[in-house]
């Protein structure tokens, strides 16, 4: 990847380079070797991302403490505008105006004339270790729970240069709004599409220490 943070050291460094540290914002803080958010807090990547967006990939294990509208992971510009533009994002959904089951996953992926949303049809607990990826293609986007393909929405569409601001427990860098409350670990971002067996490979490698710990999900319907 070009980014993982694995937050097992209180410099919330980038384990494949010096670039792309985890910042820490407000009330965020390491326990039990994962990061918490307790609704007030946020981190942002140390540099900003180039032109990332021809294809990329990103996971994570999320384990949210209650059912609420949040955003787990965001990729924006930096601009100090008063709504940042959005290039992605990975939220948990509840009571939202958007058509979705209840308490799904979403997938964002917007480019200047457009955008698409891939849900999960399974829906996220609290208090479950539950791991993410979201991978964009050329024609495709994907969204995978536990290692399963949740939802796959085909798509053809100019892509967005430009720079980006990296953000984990909230919609953007500038806004308090939609703060997720929980732990978020083992966040990697990859300048490629990685394959629904790499996908399988990652969470079966963590679940494999941690038996019991995950929400149990079957493949999409």
């Amino acid at each position: 990847p070009l980014i993982y943070w694995d937050f097992e050291d209180e410099q919330y460094r980038n384990r494949m380079g010096s670039d792309y540290s985890a910042v820490r914002v407000g009330d965020v803080h390491p326990r039990d070797g994962a990061m918490s958010f307790e609704g007030e807090g946020y981190l942002k990547s140390s540099e900003l991302l180039s032109n990332i967006n021809q294809e990329y990939s990103m996971s994570l294990w999320v384990k949210p403490s209650r059912i609420h509208y949040a955003t787990v992971a965001a990729i924006c510009t930096d601009e100090n505008l008063e709504r940042p533009i959005h290039l992605s994002v990975i939220e948990l959904m509840h009571k939202s105006h958007l058509i979705h089951k209840a308490n799904a996953v979403r997938f964002l992926d917007r480019w200047d004339d457009g955008e698409c949303n891939a849900f999960s049809h399974q829906p996220y607990l609290p208090s479950k270790w539950l791991h993410l990826a979201t991978v964009k293609r050329s024609g495709s986007i994907e969204l995978y729970l536990n290692g399963r393909l949740a939802q796959k929405v085909e798509k053809i569409a100019a892509q967005t240069t430009g720079s980006w601001q990296l953000v984990l427990g909230r919609i953007d860098h500038l806004r308090d709004m939609r703060q997720f409350e929980g732990l978020l670990d083992e966040f990697a971002l990859y300048t490629r599409a990685l394959s629904s067996a790499e996908i399988l490979e990652q969470f079966e490698t963590m679940a494999n220490t941690n038996p019991g710990q995950c929400a149990p999900y079957s493949h999409a319907p």
